[in-house]
């Protein structure tokens, strides 16, 4: 262990009162897991643990979109004060992310919060749309250039065009060519992609 890391503590979630003796035969674990759907909502808000509390509750709540929409007031509590405001964007966005929810819905909850809050909730959601937008625009590009790519080597191999020399233009590897090649002999003769396997020929890492 290095000179200045200390040391791990052991059994630090037993009372200290804790016989030495009786440490050896009790578990020392570094996590906890527990069952947040156990818990009731007034027993998490009786941790009284700051925003431990908010993350308990959005985790709990996460798959219960409607809920933490009709429910800002305990979802949020103690967050309307402005040094939380990181903390306010980081839980928004985890629920945007993974909560599915209509445009009017969202834009109806977050009239409902705080004006503090509020403002985060709106450029956090603009900011989760904005990226949906461009990852989706990012993947349909991925898909054309498959596409073709995938034409453009057919119509290569149907014109007699050698290996090496689609490889150059496309910047293919040839075990590409050989997928496409098969799959073109596989059109050829009348058989459709649902009576082989799948040989959708993968792409290039651009």
């Amino acid at each position: 262990m290095p000179k200045n890391q200390a040391s791990k503590p052991h059994y630090a979630y037993f009372d200290k009162k804790l016989p030495v003796s009786f440490r050896p035969f009790c578990p020392n674990f570094d996590y906890f897991l527990t069952d947040l759907q156990t818990l009731s909502d007034e027993q998490i808000l009786e941790l009284n643990k700051g925003l431990l509390i908010n993350t308990l509750l959005m985790m709990k709540h996460i798959w219960e979109p409607d809920f933490v929409l009709n429910n800002p007031d305990l979802i949020f509590v103690h967050l309307e004060d402005d040094q939380y405001s990181d903390f306010q964007i980081s839980i928004l966005a985890y629920f945007f992310r993974n909560a599915d929810i209509a445009e009017e819905k969202v834009q109806t909850f977050i009239k409902a919060l705080p004006i503090t809050i509020n403002k985060n909730a709106m450029s956090t959601y603009d900011m989760i749309v904005e990226k949906g937008v461009a990852k989706g625009i990012e993947e349909g590009r991925a898909e054309g250039r498959e596409e073709m790519l995938i034409q453009t080597t057919k119509e290569m191999l149907l014109k007699g065009f050698e290996y090496n020399v689609i490889i150059d233009i496309l910047h293919v590897e040839s075990e590409f060519i050989d997928t496409v090649r098969e799959a073109l002999l596989l059109d050829q003769e009348g058989l459709s992609s649902e009576d082989t396997a799948d040989n959708t020929p993968t792409p290039p890492t651009p």
